[in-house]
């Protein structure tokens, strides 16, 4: 099984160990992705993204603000990796996605964008 590691400047949680760090010099686990089987990590600025075995997204660091799965934005930012689940993608296997500075993009199984 694969296992995450993060380091480096934490101050959104970027890094998805649990808190804000100024910096992380050493690299660290990410624990709640353990038993996920990630296959795909993406991150810029202050966002980061996986994408596990399953195609299934999660997402951790500056996301307030950020659609949430109950159509409102999350009201802060995430410390840990979060399943990302709209109704729009059930059944939907994601095998890319990409962070830019307040945005996401990803790809579908079957090339959608």
């Amino acid at each position: 099984m694969a296992r995450l590691f993060s380091w480096g400047s934490g101050l959104q949680g970027q890094l998805g160990v649990g808190t804000e760090l100024v910096s992380q010099v050493l690299p660290k686990e990410v624990l709640e992705v353990q038993e996920s089987g990630i296959v795909f990590i993406t991150a810029s600025n202050d966002l980061s993204a996986a994408i596990d075995s399953k195609g299934k997204i999660y997402t951790w660091g500056k996301t307030k603000g950020m659609m949430a799965q109950d159509q409102r934005g999350f009201t802060s930012n995430l410390m840990t990796p979060t399943l990302l689940s709209f109704k729009e993608t059930e059944g939907v296997s994601f095998v890319q996605v990409a962070c830019g500075r307040s945005h996401m993009a990803a790809i579908t199984s079957d090339g959608k964008l």
